[in-house]
């Protein structure tokens, strides 16, 4: 989880972290973490040889391949960027959008997985 300045998260990074761990519990594989500043130094620290990145649409590949090939760049060793895509039935969805919609009252459930949704309700109504 990116503490990101330039974006407005709904939630804390402490919260954010909470939920994905609650959604991934059932992954033994999976550790959630948390981390300011460029994604280049984290994965540095951390010695990782594989960053996944996912793309909603074309025309988010062309933002990402920028970044990958910028933290290309900034890695102390090869680092392999995998890009997967998302569901077609997502490819639409944005947090953002997510976000805003929730906020005005309208239906997102099935769009975000049902802890979360529950998390938003109990947070804000």
């Amino acid at each position: 989880v990116i503490a990101n300045p330039s974006k407005s998260p709904l939630f804390s990074i402490e919260e954010r972290k909470m939920l994905i761990k609650e959604v991934t519990s059932h992954l033994d594989n999976v550790e959630v973490d948390d981390f300011t500043g460029l994604l280049a130094e984290y994965v540095n620290k951390q010695q990782f040889d594989v960053v996944i990145r996912g793309l909603r649409a074309a025309t988010d590949f062309e933002s990402e391949i920028q970044m990958a090939q910028m933290n290309a760049r900034l890695y102390d060793e090869k680092v392999e960027t995998i890009f997967l895509m998302t569901c077609p039935e997502f490819s639409f969805l944005s947090s953002s959008m997510a976000k805003e919609v929730f906020m005005l009252n309208g239906d997102i459930d099935g769009l975000v997985p049902d802890v979360v949704l529950d998390y938003m309700k109990k947070k804000y109504r």
